[in-house]
């Protein structure tokens, strides 16, 4: 059996999703330990509410970013699987429709049982 490769262009898109979450991750820690130590100094009387406000602010954006990152991620893992399953399984006929390699039709799209069975209920 001939065993198709995924195209490039799905496998670049997967690789580069999963990197982005890793780097949105990373800012969202780091986010929320400047918080902390903002809070911290602001207690000490070292930060103003204003600096504080900023800090949550960006800890509130980069928890954004990694939700986002995580849609990216899954909709990136569901399109690379797509793209596995129709390389590999799947073929295409001359309609413009996918059927399952190894499934039989009689070319209307329906299989060669439902045909015989309509048929045999409309003779009553």
């Amino acid at each position: 059996m001939l065993r198709r490769l995924p195209p490039l262009n799905a496998v670049r898109a997967f690789e580069a999703t999963g990197r982005n979450g890793s780097v949105t991750r990373a800012a969202r820690e780091l986010s929320e330990r400047k918080l902390e130590a903002e809070q911290k100094k602001f207690a000490v009387g070292l930060s103003t509410s204003f600096q504080v406000v900023q800090a949550q602010r960006d800890l509130a954006t980069a928890r954004y970013n990694e939700v986002q990152a995580i849609l990216d991620y899954t909709t990136s893992l569901a399109d690379y699987e797509a793209v596995q399953e129709t390389s590999v399984g799947t073929t295409t006929g001359g309609t413009g429709q996918i059927t399952l390699a190894g499934s039989s039709s009689n070319g209307s799209g329906a299989s060669s049982n439902n045909s015989s069975n309509s048929s045999s209920t409309t003779g009553r």
